[in-house]
């Protein structure tokens, strides 16, 4: 059996199902102290195969890896690893686009609902104000509000789908790259971002990030929003420039924002995201459920023992 003593580095931890199924199949593990440069090449110049979450896999940490032969990466975004120095260097890459869609599409409903009943300050309020906060009538109704969403992918149209059918919602799509017979008779696919922006009381941005979409929410697109309406990003922090969003939330124009990701990450402690009332805060763990992390680290060590038994590897990555 080639895959007995193939060593499989894990940089951070994984569910552990992956690794007793790797250990299972006669594979070695090697799990990391970290996601700094030097902690990656450290556990890479040995491996045969890695599983990818977090951390920056670029030129010089995939060069240190001199019997890397497989990159198995926990979950879909592929912006951490160059792929182009895989390619280079005849590693072959797996993503897991599947695993983690529920729990990224539960944890924005989550985050709308949150916003629309304002949970966080009445939570807070509550318990330092007391029961008399009940009077502070400052929530709202979904139904037939309008969602707009950016980037209908995979997780995008789940949420369209949660929101339509859970809550009512009206549901508006902007994602230049995708046909109009490609949606839902319940989604108005508009022609540009603009007219999404200025039409949607909630905008949750689904797109990944690429080098069209850096960037891509900045001043004049905060600006665009309707007044009074909310913002929700779970995809990447790159997408949105965080002093922007800050000056629309500070002026009011916009009337709250729920986020999962930011730039860089983690945020420094002093970032004023951190004070403002009207931000709702998660730490990148939207796609973190029990149940995805479970499936993510098997279909990782899957991929891993796929490559290595010669067999055809599911999800594999287009370099």
């Amino acid at each position: 059996m080639i895959r007995i003593g193939k060593l499989v580095f894990l940089p951070q931890d994984i569910d552990s199902a992956g690794k007793e199924y790797l250990i299972s199949q006669g594979y070695e593990l090697l799990i990391g102290k970290g996601i700094s440069e030097e902690d990656l090449i450290k556990g890479i110049e040995e491996c045969d195969a890695m599983v990818v979450r977090m951390g920056n896999f670029n030129r010089k940490v995939l060069w240190a890896g001199k019997n890397l032969k497989f990159i198995a990466r926990h979950g879909v975004g592929l912006d951490n690893i160059d792929l182009e120095a895989c390619k280079e260097l005849g590693i072959m890459v797996s993503n897991d686009p599947y695993s983690n869609i529920n729990a990224v599409a539960e944890h924005t409903l989550s985050m709308i609902l949150a916003l629309s009943k304002n949970i966080v300050n009445f939570h807070n309020e509550f318990k330092e104000n007391g029961f008399h906060v009940r009077n502070q009538i400052c929530n709202i109704e979904l139904k037939d509000k309008v969602l707009g969403i950016v980037g209908l992918g995979k997780i995008g149209k789940l949420i369209a789908n949660k929101a339509y059918h859970g809550f009512g919602m009206s549901i508006r799509c902007y994602d230049k790259y995708l046909r109009t017979e490609d949606c839902e008779d319940y989604i108005q696919k508009v022609g540009s971002l603009e007219d999404l922006l200025k039409n949607s009381d909630f905008v949750s941005v689904n797109a990944p990030l690429t080098q069209e979409t850096k960037n891509l929410f900045s001043k004049k697109e905060f600006s665009l929003m309707k007044k009074g309406s909310y913002f929700i990003n779970v995809a990447r922090g790159e997408l949105m420039v965080e002093s922007d969003l800050i000056d629309a939330l500070k002026s009011n124009h916009l009337r709250g924002a729920a986020l999962d990701v930011y730039n860089p990450e983690p945020p420094s402690p002093d970032n004023e995201l951190l004070s403002l009332n009207s931000v709702i805060l998660s730490p990148h763990n939207a796609a973190l459920s029990i149940d995805a992390m479970r499936k993510m680290s098997l279909n990782a060590a899957y991929r891993i023992d796929e490559f290595f038994l010669g067999k055809q590897v599911e999800n594999l990555v287009e370099l």
